[in-house]
């Protein structure tokens, strides 16, 4: 997949807050900016004040201990508090203040080295201070993508763990939780279960069956009742963070090991550089025509870029040698932009011809690993991106699941135990003086209700039943109407936990409406969509206030869904849910 591409607008937002992460004002970029900020000493200054290139090289590792020394400060003033936030309007200062404090302390070496009897502050930072600050701001954003990318290949490969355990773990989590809600509502029923018990068998004994009764029905009433609604509401609690990822370290993911070389060459990747490299000549040359000088030297390497990137565009090497190519095409370009203001007779200084190639290398190279860093910094986006959802999916599986455990564990309280107290108590009712064969069937008939609890079997649920029965119950004071395409009707048909849970959001989406929002017309479509089965619900009644608190309805919503929204439009108000279908 290609990497998608940028507006102008959008790239430059992209750099400006790249350029503001702590990384800009790291030991690696510092240490990146080296070979870059050797160029002026070793070379440069060599045909102004006839130094040396050991006297060079001497000078331009001063000049790197004060930038290293200023940037070390600068990191720990501006990222000391929320080192995550980008900063980019401080690191930005920052940067100049190192390369103006760099131009300085090059000079002061190179006049208490006897080399220069004068202090040239204009040479040292109007003319060197945009080159260097250029050139430093390209390295840094190298260390950037870089560092973002090592981000987020830690981060997939979290989310591939987390994935991988959500899977291997789904059976097993699914049986714990049942267990655990069980054993929770044996907990609470047994006590019950043992306290009728004890007040049938005082019948054995000749106890008025009559407060028995009533007793047996309080019990039903005052505490399964209460206990079914409460874990029929409550929150599952199932959330990806759930899911750790197995300690140790975290595998970074590797750059591309071929990519073709339109990603690596860009046209305008070096064009600020490379014109700011001549801002010294602006300031040593009087005459005129040196204004051309840097409109050459921006124009012919961004044609050098362009042709070759027609020309070779398509090739796919390995990526050491697309980067080198690179390089060798930045050398070209600064090379023939010399080369071409050499023949049309413009005062070129004398030192250019030594800057110039390892100018244009280093911005090739440091501009086609820029390239290739961001374009598999995007690739790990995407996939990451995927693996989230395809997590959010499987958690949202595994919460319909829990969801229909609690429902089934509820119906049984609400139904089937409930159900049996009842009975039991309107047959003591019935014979006040009961018989030993009746006492024993009522016990029966308890005990046979609460095995129930035990059992995994799902309560069936059909959608269109479900759908039918809230239309019929709403009518008269709304028409429900609904439409279920072919599609999701044999996808539900094998899936009766997703077809359960739509069922439940299809009633909590009618169930607003009507209740809150007033609607006297409730429209209802299920379809299959991208792989889910998307649930929406129109009506035209006057909507959920925004201020309205979250209840139960939307924690229910939140856990069944992977994704669901609602939007007002005029006088109609529109609900849509996606939710991952339970194979």
């Amino acid at each position: 997949m290609g990497r998608q591409e940028q507006s102008l607008g959008e790239g430059i937002r992209s750099h400006w807050a790249l350029l503001g992460n702590r990384s800009s004002l790291s030991w690696q970029a510092t240490l990146l900016f080296l070979p870059f900020g050797c160029i002026g000493p070793v070379f440069i200054d060599r045909a102004r004040i006839g130094s040396s290139e050991v006297q060079g090289l001497l000078i331009a590792l001063v000049g790197q201990l004060t930038v290293m020394a200023c940037i070390a400060i600068a990191s720990g003033a501006i990222h000391r508090v929320e080192p995550a936030r980008s900063r980019p309007l401080l690191t930005a200062g920052a940067i100049v203040i190192a390369m103006t404090a760099r131009g300085l302390a090059i000079e002061w070496t190179s006049v208490a080295m006897g080399l220069s009897t004068t202090m040239e502050y204009s040479y040292r930072v109007g003319s060197s201070l945009p080159t260097m600050t250029g050139g430093y701001i390209v390295m840094a954003l190298v260390v950037g993508a870089y560092e973002r990318h090592r981000r987020l290949a830690a981060s997939l490969a979290a989310r591939r763990t987390e994935l991988d355990l959500t899977h291997r773990s789904m059976q097993t989590q699914l049986h714990e939780v049942h267990r655990a809600v069980v054993a929770h509502v044996h907990q609470l029923v047994d006590p019950f279960l043992v306290a009728i018990d004890r007040l049938v068998k005082r019948i054995d004994h000749g106890s008025d069956a009559a407060p028995i009764a009533d007793a047996m029905r309080k019990i039903a009433d005052e505490q399964l009742r209460p206990l079914s609604q409460r874990l029929l509401n409550s929150a599952s609690g199932v959330s990806p963070d759930d899911f750790k990822p197995v300690s140790g370290e975290l595998p970074a993911l590797p750059l591309p090991s071929h990519l073709h070389m339109h990603v690596l060459i860009s046209p305008l990747a070096g064009l600020i550089v490379t014109i700011l490299s001549f801002s010294q000549a602006m300031r040593l040359a009087a005459d005129p025509a040196i204004l051309l000088l840097p409109i050459i030297s921006g124009l012919v390497p961004i044609l050098v870029f362009a042709g070759a990137r027609a020309v070779i565009g398509g090739w796919a090497p390995r990526l050491w040698l697309g980067i080198a190519v690179a390089g060798g095409i930045g050398v070209l370009g600064l090379v023939l932009s010399v080369t071409v203001e050499e023949a049309l007779g413009l005062p070129v200084p004398e030192y250019v011809m030594y800057a110039a190639p390892l100018t244009g290398l280093l911005l090739g190279l440091s501009t086609a690993t820029y390239a290739a860093v961001s374009y598999r910094r995007s690739e790990t986006e995407r996939e990451l991106q995927g693996y989230i959802d395809a997590l959010r999916t499987a958690s949202s599986l595994l919460t319909q699941h829990l969801f229909i455990e609690r429902r089934n564990l509820s119906y049984v309280i609400h139904g089937s135990l409930q159900s049996a107290l009842y009975a039991g108590s309107m047959r003591l009712l019935a014979n006040p003086l009961p018989s030993q064969e009746l006492v024993a069937a009522i016990r029966r008939d308890i005990a046979l209700a609460a095995q129930k609890l035990d059992a995994h079997a799902v309560v069936a649920v059909r959608l269109e039943q479900t759908l039918t029965e809230l239309s019929r119950m709403w009518s008269g004071e709304c028409e429900v109407r609904w439409t279920m395409s072919e599609r999701a009707e044999l996808l539900l048909a094998a899936a009766p936990v997703t077809e359960a849970s739509v069922g439940e959001i299809a009633r909590e989406f009618i169930t607003n409406a009507i209740r809150h929002g007033k609607a006297t017309t409730v429209m209802v479509r299920i379809v299959v969509e991208q792989g889910c089965v998307q649930v929406t619900c129109d009506d035209d009644g006057r909507g959920v206030s925004a201020s309205a608190s979250r209840g139960v309805g939307s924690r229910m919503l939140d856990e069944l869904c992977i994704r669901w929204d609602r939007t007002r439009d005029g006088l109609h108000t529109s609900v849509t849910a996606d939710v991952a279908i339970a194979h």
